[in-house]
């Protein structure tokens, strides 16, 4: 049953890879440059985008990569009422 699914897998990464050349092709074929750029464009400021989020992501673990963090909060006393 597992190697049905990884054949399957298979074939859908190809058929995905396929029909993504096919779509390059009929892009580049039928639309005009001014279009490409755009698209171009686009998916740069999407990765751009990306970049961002990673960015913050690594500013914030270099940030309390030290444990300050972790020892500020565990270090304020817990008041317990009965």
């Amino acid at each position: 049953m597992r190697m049905m699914n990884e054949m399957k897998e298979e074939e859908i990464v190809k058929i995905v890879s396929d029909i993504l050349k096919l779509r390059r092709t009929i892009l580049a074929a039928l639309s005009p440059e001014e279009v490409r750029q755009h698209f171009i464009s686009s998916r740069r400021v999407a990765l751009l985008g990306v970049k961002a989020i990673l960015q913050h992501a690594i500013d914030w673990l270099d940030e309390h990569a030290d444990g300050k963090a972790h020892q500020e909060k565990s270090s304020r006393p817990i008041e317990i009422t009965p």
